[in-house]
């Protein structure tokens, strides 16, 4: 059968299902369904914010994203590695698909971290041997062993590849070839690169991938982690009532705008003002700590919070969030919050909150901008933010990454 083709923000298409692949279909959360009038026809759309592929038993649906492809891929990296990602996105073609766009990017980028072999590294290994290797570990050889000199239970710094960067790199790969989309060309390529880190184990299904840490030794596997990172945080939740699965690869364009807006607003003030980034921030509403409120990023300034900052992805311009911030601003004793909308160029908008000596500012981020007036949106909201803060000593650069 062939792919189904959804937009984010489509009416949705008419697609033939039975009553367990409808009820499948709406729990994963991906979609929305409606029952038509005709029996066993449904409506399908997509959400606003979800964009991917997935399939659910014998039916593949692919979810096309309002922006630009290059565009989400910008801001998804960027809210990763501002640094490194930049050039790497908006030169890769992504005419096909999210899909395909993805899998080319991650054998592209494999292929040159790979082309010098995989990294190895020392891992520490305990285990039972014959043959001396490192050190015995004394107390597991008396309490395992007795009085048997041998085997001995040793400890040894192993010089393998499996290591947290090729488990990243291997999990990304294995879970890109069961995303329903990928091409021919970029299958084999995977496969041929999954062939090249044998040795490496894979991480357990749904499982957090294994922590790295950046460093010289591993500088050329930085993009293809980043790369890697989006991937896995993109997989979609495996359901399995019955006969039925869900798998597929769908990002959450709500969270990579609250990445973005986060990561790179924080870098913004970090260069203009005195202070330190919280992101999310957690604190209560009330005394008695039971109402949670949580912010995308709240600058710190002498150990108390001084401004905060919430992403709107969804939704337009309202006064229920205007009501939101003000609360947050009351709660933490701040004198600015700053609302930042996906919404176009629409002006910025300042509120002066009657007695209670609070600023409300509402900004909007243009996301189809050519990337160099994206970014310098973002270093005028950082400027607003940072007229009322203390400078930060030194030399204050005028963007927020490379142009």
């Amino acid at each position: 059968m062939s792919p189904i083709d959804l937009t984010e923000t489509g009416g949705g298409e008419a697609v033939e299902l039975d009553d367990r692949q409808a009820t499948l279909l709406e729990a994963s959360g991906l979609v929305t369904v409606t029952r038509r009038r005709e029996s066993g026809w449904w409506t399908v759309a997509g959400k606003r914010g979800r964009v991917g592929a997935f399939r659910v038993g014998d039916l593949e649906f692919r979810v096309m994203p309002k922006m630009k492809i290059s565009r989400l891929l910008f801001l998804a990296g960027y809210a990763r590695n501002p640094a490194g990602w930049l050039d790497e996105l908006v030169t890769t073609g992504t005419a096909e698909g999210v899909v395909p766009a993805i899998a080319q990017m991650l054998w592209r980028q494999a292929d040159a971290a790979l082309r010098l072999g995989p990294l190895h590294g020392y891992r520490q290994r305990d285990e039972s041997s014959t043959a001396l290797r490192g050190r015995i570990r004394l107390t597991d050889q008396l309490r395992r062993r007795f009085d048997q000199p041998l085997p001995m239970e040793i400890q040894y710094d192993d010089f393998t590849p499996d290591i947290a960067e090729n488990r990243i790199l291997l999990a990304a790969i294995e879970h890109m070839l069961t995303v329903p989309g990928v091409d021919e060309e970029s299958s084999a390529r995977l496969n041929a690169l999954r062939s090249r880190l044998e040795g490496v184990r894979l991480p357990r299904p749904w499982a957090q991938p294994p922590k790295w840490t950046a460093n010289r030794l591993n500088e050329r596997y930085h993009a293809v982690l980043g790369l890697a990172e989006v991937i896995l945080q993109a997989r979609s939740p495996e359901l399995s009532p019955g006969e039925l699965s869900v798998n597929g690869f769908m990002f959450n364009l709500e969270t990579i705008f609250e990445d973005f807006v986060t990561r790179s607003i924080a870098g913004a003030l970090g260069s203009r003002v005195e202070g330190w980034p919280s992101a999310p921030h957690w604190s209560h509403l009330d005394t008695g700590n039971q109402v949670t409120i949580k912010l995308d990023l709240v600058w710190n300034h002498r150990g108390r919070p001084v401004a905060a900052v919430d992403a709107k992805y969804k939704g337009k311009r309202n006064n229920d969030n205007l009501f939101q911030m003000l609360a947050y601003c009351t709660a933490l004793g701040l004198r600015q919050g700053h609302l930042v909308y996906a919404k176009g160029a629409e002006p910025l908008a300042i509120y002066e909150v009657r007695h209670g000596g609070v600023e409300l500012f509402v900004h909007s981020l243009d996301l189809t901008a050519p990337r160099q007036a994206l970014l310098a949106s973002i270093d005028r909201i950082a400027d607003r933010i940072a007229d009322h803060l203390p400078a930060a000593p030194g030399p204050q650069p005028g963007t927020t990454g490379p142009g």
